[in-house]
């Protein structure tokens, strides 16, 4: 048998999957999982108390959900800031609840400020925009996405590495 992590993502399904659904699709005996996006903590701690699955959160909650009773991440950010998710993840394994919240921000300020921007107003899909990323940063080449998606053209990368310096030169260190 192969193990299937359900995408909760209602930007693409259009639904979002509560806590009573999940406790209904984890009797699917191959159901390992829900990765979660978003940052609604109600939804995720409904999840965690009434299901037996883990439920892997995405960057915007890796801190919290762990202070919580989560247990892992889905996280593009090991990709672009391998460093930065070594350390936070030094914090949070560590109980140092304080840090590992502080790191929590630094990383909501990046996706608000740098990356939520190239999907939002400038139309970008999250694929495009977190192969982006990951160029920007430098420690890895992602490459232009698939078609049929629009890639983040070599200039706008440029400038978001150099946004990267500038603001948040934390995630570039090794």
């Amino acid at each position: 048998d192969i193990g299937i992590i359900i995408y909760n993502n209602p930007v693409t399904t259009q639904v979002l999957l509560n806590a009573n659904d999940l406790v209904r699709i984890q009797q699917v005996p191959t159901v390992c999982g829900t990765k979660m996006i978003g940052a609604d903590i109600s939804l995720y701690m409904n999840c965690l108390r009434k299901t037996e699955i883990p439920h892997f959160p995405l960057e915007q909650m890796w801190g919290i959900s762990h202070i919580v009773g989560g247990n892992g991440v889905m996280a593009s950010f090991i990709y672009a800031f391998p460093g930065f998710m070594m350390r936070w993840w030094k914090a949070i394994s560590t109980r140092d609840d304080g840090k590992a919240l502080a790191m929590q921000h630094d990383c909501s300020r990046i996706l608000e400020q740098l990356v939520l921007p190239l999907i939002v107003a400038e139309g970008y899909n999250e694929i495009a925009a977190t192969k982006a990323v990951v160029d920007a940063a430098g420690f890895l080449t992602a490459g232009p996405p698939r078609k049929p998606f629009r890639a983040v053209p070599a200039e706008r990368i440029a400038k978001l590495r150099e946004d990267l310096r500038a603001q948040f030169p934390e995630f570039l260190e090794v």
